[in-house]
């Protein structure tokens, strides 16, 4: 891990600036560990020794370093005196969040018998008639962001498994990948190496310092956030970003597309008659992680009070549920893929407001007060 990334870190709890830990404090504080006398902030003890990692300046509090993965969730933050400390509900770690995180650390990030991500596999149409039309939505984040920089942040950046994914960051000197799930650092650590800095955190209170960064892509993120604390991320967002700097986020609209409730219309007609003759006893699997997911509508989007701008484009204005109907392998489903990304590109607000995916770009403006 870089020794210079102290320099725009900051504490999730306090928002204290943080530095590299000295060899001499881990193992000071790895001797307490073995005495079980340290506890997290949430008042959990800490049950294992650290490799290295950060301290606050007052030196109040400290986040250890895992496999080159920096832990910083405020609530698994260690409390190195015997002061009283508390932390701002808004820096607690949500419910819905920790099921996200149970979610892609048991179950998304984890590979099928046929070597995909259990994620993908579930909620990606991932047949090679899409492969184009995907690879031209992924270049549209492109046009948005630098091409080049020192740090691009890739919010909830999973495992970065996609080449043109990969590709986003490589005019930056880095790409600070953060994600709430240690297994998602774990597969990026994989794809991106040195080039890549690792941080577990939370989007709503990330551990980076005001103005500190190139720009920002969250993809497919946002809607995964509780729903009283999606603008919070988007604020969180903007609050990093350097002067003149770009974030861009992918969002859903769930099922408020009005495109999309149109085009699928007659699918989920055909669904409901299917499902009226059948009766079922059986209880939901409760076994498995749930993977909280929320989506806003466009009009709560313009009623935000941001005191920033966000201008919606295109991503996809298209759903899985949508190729998996209307897409056929082969010539004819090529087809129908080029004329919705033509359409796409000529119309791409009203593809972004009426679609699936829509594409959000935060720009920060140039002079800050």
């Amino acid at each position: 891990m870089l020794t210079d990334i102290h320099n725009i870190l900051q504490c999730p709890a306090s928002g204290e600036p943080l530095r590299l830990m000295a060899p001499e404090e881990g193992a000071l504080i790895n001797n307490k560990i073995r005495q079980g006398s340290l506890s997290h902030i949430d008042g959990t003890p800490v049950k294992h020794e650290i490799q290295g990692g950060y301290i606050t300046q007052s030196g109040r509090l400290a986040y250890s370093e895992v496999e080159g993965i920096i832990v910083l969730l405020s609530n698994l933050a260690i409390v190195l005196d015997n002061k009283d400390i508390t932390i701002e509900n808004e820096h607690i770690m949500s419910r819905e969040t920790g099921q996200v995180q149970s979610f892609y650390d048991k179950v998304g990030w984890q590979r099928t018998e046929e070597g995909k991500y259990e994620d993908t596999a579930r909620f990606v149409d991932a047949r090679p008639v899409l492969y184009s039309y995907f690879t031209k939505c992924n270049n549209r984040i492109r046009k948005h962001i630098k091409k080049r920089g020192e740090y691009l942040v890739d919010v909830a950046c999973g495992p970065i498994q996609y080449d043109e994914y990969r590709a986003m960051s490589d005019g930056y000197d880095y790409r600070i990948c953060i994600d709430v799930s240690f297994q998602a650092l774990r597969e990026a650590k994989k794809q991106m190496g040195d080039k890549g800095i690792y941080l577990m955190a939370d989007i709503t209170n990330m551990p980076l310092q005001d103005q500190s960064v190139d720009d920002v892509i969250s993809l497919h993120t946002l809607y995964h956030v509780p729903a009283d604390r999606q603008i919070a991320a988007l604020n969180e967002i903007h609050r990093i970003l350097k002067p003149a700097a770009t974030g861009v986020v992918i969002y859903s609209w769930g099922n408020k597309s009005s495109l999309m409730r149109a085009a699928l219309m007659p699918l989920r007609g055909w669904e409901w008659l299917r499902s009226l003759p059948q009766k079922s006893n059986s209880t939901p699997d409760t076994s498995e992680p749930r993977l909280y997911s929320h989506t806003h509508d466009y009009p709560f989007l313009r009623k935000q009070s941001l005191g920033f701008d966000i201008d919606v484009h295109v991503w996809s204005s298209i759903s899985s549920d949508f190729t998996k109907t209307y897409i056929p392998e082969g010539p004819i489903g090529n087809l129908l893929l080029k004329i919705i990304g033509k359409l796409e590109d000529y119309f791409p607000h009203a593809s972004g407001r009426f679609g699936q995916y829509p594409l959000f770009v935060i720009k920060k403006s140039p002079v800050q007060s």
